[in-house]
């Protein structure tokens, strides 16, 4: 982002030392979110979930991550790092009288692909070999930035430190999301 900032002589990021290009803010008072990956971040990289909000963490709100089976009680004020583009994630409903809200920071996949491409576009009449040339390249990408994530042995053994990296849950309420109990979900009349 550095090379962004320096070469258009602007500020790549929206907050001083921020490591990310953009931001949403979902404002309440109903911020809860369906199942979905957001599939126009970089597959790789990270993006930071800040919630806010009034609402009990234990009961409602709560973080869904489909791919690790992962649900996590976040209160207002908890910051969650996810690779948003790669993992199928949502939030539970919220009961009656509750409020939630959330800031989101990412980076578009698409800016990455500009600054690869020396910060230009590619050519609208791009010929066959030079697209099947760029699928190879992403291709490659894929499984560099699939390389960051840690194994589930390197996991475990951070388990084992009490590292606590992906925040699991008790077993009722893993239970409870792999049998589809409802009280998570938002009630459909």
């Amino acid at each position: 982002m550095k090379r962004l900032g320096a070469r258009n002589n602007a500020k790549a990021n929206i907050f001083k030392n921020s490591l990310f290009c953009g931001t949403t803010f979902n404002l309440g008072p109903n911020g809860v979110t369906i199942r979905h990956r957001d599939s126009r971040n970089l597959v790789g990289g990270l993006c930071m979930i800040g919630v806010l909000g009034d609402f009990d963490h234990r009961t409602s709100g709560h973080f869904i991550m489909e791919e690790a089976k992962t649900i996590m009680e976040l209160r207002s004020g908890d910051i969650v790092f996810m690779p948003s583009a790669g993992i199928t994630h949502m939030n539970a409903g919220l009961r009656t009288g509750e409020s939630r809200a959330s800031i989101v920071q990412y980076t578009s996949g698409d800016l990455f692909r500009w600054i690869w491409q020396g910060m230009k576009m590619l050519p609208a009449n791009e010929s066959e070999l030079k697209a099947h040339i760029r699928a190879a390249e992403g291709s490659m990408r894929w499984r560099e930035m699939y390389s960051f994530f840690p194994t589930l042995e390197e996991l475990e053994a951070a388990k084992g430190r009490g590292d606590g990296l992906l925040g699991f849950q008790d077993e009722l309420l893993k239970e409870n999301f792999r049998s589809g109990k409802s009280y998570l979900f938002p009630q459909s009349n």
